[in-house]
């Protein structure tokens, strides 16, 4: 993610900016099989200020939740190291792993990267 919007590394101590929580819960969470998340956001309901106690995938099932997660997680990093650009990542990611519930793109061809 670093490096796809042009952003240094500083390391593990050194807090991440604040949006690469939406970033995460964008390509990571909203785009798993539907039903995967409703249960274990049941379990870890938000608290008064809007947060969650614990992490969702702390909730999963080691035979539903897990390997779907772990399969989501390898194509988002494969498309990841294919990308050159951030916009280019959010295509690909668009085009394989559409929102739930949301309107899909239309198929116009990709932009040339060499321009």
């Amino acid at each position: 993610m670093f490096r796809l919007k042009g952003w240094q590394w500083r390391g593990m101590k050194v807090n991440r900016p604040s949006v690469v929580g939406i970033y995460t819960n964008d390509l990571v969470y909203q785009r798993l099989a539907p039903g995967i998340l409703a249960k274990p956001r049941e379990l870890n309901p938000k608290d008064e200020e809007g947060n969650r106690k614990a992490r969702s995938q702390q909730f999963f099932t080691e035979d539903i939740g897990v390997p779907a997660l772990q399969q989501h997680l390898f194509a988002i990093m494969g498309f990841m190291r294919a990308s050159s650009t951030w916009d280019q990542l959010y295509r690909m990611m668009q085009r394989a792993f559409p929102k739930l519930n949301t309107t899909s793109p239309l198929p116009f061809p990709e932009p040339d990267e060499t321009a």
